[in-house]
């Protein structure tokens, strides 16, 4: 006898596969153990001090218009302030100052606005009247599998560890079928950006095509070289939507700021109108923050920017010769995203039969140094697969499924560890411990 459930059959199915517990746990005690070294999670600790943030919210909340903010709906907009306090910087980041508060759309973070873009310009799978019905995703990558699915689309994947691989990719891959191109730039975890060339490249790929590129540039401002972003500026701009958020910027996760820009103002009413769907607004009152930090405290980003940026350093410094414990580490690049550093560890795994979680957790275990496996970043493995197949020189869809591999997948995946520079402060003894980790290992 089956047994009954109350679900659907998707999310019975998918209750588990993509379950975020096991990326963010369940509740947080807020604290980091000081005897571990904290190379993990992406958030940012030790840089801006408790009491300059106590200040800082504690003078926001005088603003007299937070109690009307805060007991009314806010217009479909959201507030005028925030999204032109926005425009006005993403514009400047991109060289785009014709972006205006027109063309600006708040979100809970910019998980959420993922979310909406998906939900907006890609159909459900099996959508009898409109084929575009994947994402078109470069793995490894922050873990956007579940949003997308959970939106009831499909994910196509395929592995780019290099600002090259992605665009040759996009011009391989790009087809009838893919509603939204999702490129993370500086990326998460490989680092890469992309050049005005490539930028070139993209926008001819996908002209014959009516896809949107969904552009996640959270990291804008941790590029070792910060005028690297301004590439992005060039992609389409009717059908380009750049995703930005607080998380990274200011450090602020835990206030889920996002929002979505574009010059398409019919694209940017449908976001709107999907958004509206979901939760009626974005809280006013995180709308007027947000406001208030782009205008007065910018030097908060700038100050947390740098600092990551001398993190980075430091650490790559202090590992200098980990090739010779079977990791590789990527050439450095001045237009690198500082956040992160992946560390290919193939050699490692070959020599002594772990895997890349087992590597990590003994890093852990015997060490107390935090890194994340990269296995988080590619598909889950127990979501059903489809085929993709060559129509004319055209890949295609030949059987649907939520997750579609690009040929050469499984032998083109490489696996490594992400390091994380935004938590850890003592950046030098965290290298040498993981060197430690690395050697130490490795003569297994």
């Amino acid at each position: 006898m089956s047994q009954r459930s109350f679900l659907t059959n998707f999310a019975r199915e998918n209750l588990e596969t993509l379950n975020l517990r096991r990326f963010f746990g369940d509740y947080r005690a807020f604290s980091f153990d000081p005897e571990s070294f904290h190379l993990g999670i992406g958030e940012i600790a030790q840089i801006t001090d408790d009491e300059t943030w106590q200040g800082i919210i504690h003078g926001f909340y005088g603003d007299p218009r937070l109690v009307s903010r805060a007991t009314m709906y806010s217009g479909t907009r959201g507030e005028l302030d925030a999204n032109q306090a926005m425009a006005e910087h993403v514009g400047g980041l991109l060289g785009r100052p014709e972006l205006s508060e027109q063309h600006v759309v708040p979100y809970d973070g910019g998980h959420n606005a993922i979310s909406g873009i998906v939900r907006a310009c890609v159909a459900p799978l099996g959508s009898a009247r409109d084929e575009r019905q994947y994402v078109l995703v470069p793995t490894p990558c922050y873990p956007y599998f579940p949003t997308i699915v959970t939106a009831h689309a499909g994910v196509m994947a395929y592995t780019a560890y290099s600002a090259e691989e992605l665009v040759s990719s996009i011009e391989a891959l790009v087809n009838p079928q893919v509603g939204v191109v999702l490129i993370n730039a500086p990326h998460n975890p490989t680092g890469y950006v992309l050049s005005a060339e490539q930028v070139a490249r993209i926008n001819r790929a996908v002209a014959p095509y009516d896809c949107v590129l969904a552009v996640d540039m959270v990291y804008a401002l941790h590029a070792l070289e910060p005028q690297a972003i301004q590439a992005l500026g060039g992609l389409d701009p009717d059908r380009t939507i750049y995703i930005d958020s607080f998380s990274k910027k200011f450090g602020l996760p835990g206030y889920r700021l996002g929002f979505a820009l574009c010059a398409n103002t019919k694209l940017i009413e449908a976001l709107r109108m999907l958004k509206a769907a979901e939760s009626i607004s974005t809280s006013n009152v995180k709308l007027l923050f947000a406001a208030h930090l782009l205008q007065h405290h910018m030097a908060l980003a700038e100050t947390t920017a740098l600092e990551i940026r001398r993190r980075h350093e430091v650490f790559r410094a202090a590992v200098e010769g980990i090739e010779e414990y079977g990791i590789e580490m990527p050439p450095l690049s001045r237009s690198a995203n500082a956040f992160y550093l992946p560390l290919y560890v193939e050699r490692l795994l070959d020599r002594t039969g772990l895997s890349a979680d087992e590597f990590a957790a003994r890093c852990y275990d015997a060490y107390g140094v935090v890194v994340v496996p990269g296995t988080r970043m590619y598909p889950p493995i127990d979501l059903p697969h489809g085929e993709l197949t060559m129509d004319n020189g055209t890949p295609r869809v030949s059987t649907p499924g939520p997750v579609i591999y690009a040929p050469g997948f499984a032998a083109a995946k490489r696996p490594f560890v992400r390091v994380s520079f935004g938590v850890e402060h003592r950046v030098g003894e965290a290298a040498e411990r993981f060197m430690q980790a690395c050697a130490e290992t490795f003569a297994l």
